[in-house]
């Protein structure tokens, strides 16, 4: 739990994924060798797709949250850490955010070998791992902001068509009668 916590970006995220932590909120969840993933009952009408990628870790929520982890993925956690989550076969919404993220860090995959050739004869790799892991982290961070951005935009788009609709016979009514 400790090393779950110990992930968050500020101690508000913890107390928030500690209310989270329970089995209430989520539904789909479950967990392979490579992942963990959930649906979790937020705000919005669709509950969020939450999957942390363990090998990273890296995180994606479809939450609007700018903080990563968000307190969704670390609820997911620690969900897995006490055994709330059965194991499973990941659903195609994991298996494609793994796919792309596969297709972005194979670099940094392929460097991470003990027999890599690192360029430029450096055969001490100096941090470069390190720093490398660091960018595929940042950049999986800003894929994550530009996907809450745009479910953002698509809720708000169904909550004006919900409220034109509601409008519109309201409106005919008025002009008809």
């Amino acid at each position: 739990m400790e090393t779950v916590e110990g992930l968050a970006p500020d101690a508000a995220s913890v107390t928030a994924a500690r209310k989270l932590a329970r089995p209430g909120p989520w539904t789909a969840t479950g967990y392979d060798e490579r992942a963990v993933w959930g649906l979790c009952k937020g705000s919005g009408a669709r509950p969020y797709q939450t999957q942390v990628d363990l090998s990273g870790p890296a995180y994606n929520c479809s939450c609007p949250s700018r903080k990563f982890p968000c307190k969704h993925a670390l609820a997911l956690l620690l969900l897995r850490a006490r055994g709330d989550v059965p194991e499973g076969e990941a659903p195609a919404w994991v298996v494609e955010w793994q796919a792309s993220r596969g297709e972005r860090i194979w670099p940094f995959r392929v460097l991470e070998r003990k027999d890599a050739v690192v360029p430029n004869g450096l055969h001490e790799r100096h941090g470069v791992v390190e720093v490398l892991r660091r960018l595929a982290r940042e950049a999986d961070d800003e894929i994550g902001r530009e996907r809450h951005a745009r479910d953002r935009v698509a809720d708000a788009a169904h909550q004006i068509e919900v409220l034109l609709a509601g409008m519109a016979p309201a409106h005919a009514a008025q002009h008809l009668g």
